[in-house]
């Protein structure tokens, strides 16, 4: 999602991948205009492993879409949150987002904790 003269428009981008290594950095995509967001469509509306880089390392929120369903991952004031734009969770799947956003946030935390001397 680019913001360009005002307006928020959305960029198909093959090239970029978020799932596989959930360690590895990510490079900023370049855009035309400023980057505002990164929309996935994915099998499952519960956030991957390694979803938090975008918010640590891009600064942006990443929108999950999983069917007619929609939600997005944010980072505010050091806390991982995520909101449900659109459609309903089971019960199991609010048991996984939870567990999920648990082990995002111990990741953006040991990333912000600096190393033993």
């Amino acid at each position: 999602m680019v913001r360009r003269e005002g307006k928020i428009t959305t960029e198909v981008r093959p090239d970029l991948h978020l799932l596989g290594d959930p360690d590895a950095k990510l490079a900023a995509p370049k855009v035309q205009g400023e980057l505002s967001g990164l929309l996935c469509g994915r099998d499952s509306i519960v956030p991957a492993l390694g979803d938090e880089r975008v918010l640590t390392q891009l600064h942006v929120p990443i929108f999950l879409s999983q069917g007619e369903r929609s939600a997005a991952l944010e980072l505010s004031t050091g806390q991982i949150r995520i909101r449900l734009i659109q459609g309903q969770l089971s019960d199991p799947e609010a048991q996984a987002i939870q567990a999920r956003l648990n082990l995002l946030q111990n990741r953006v935390n040991a990333a912000e904790t600096p190393a033993p001397r």
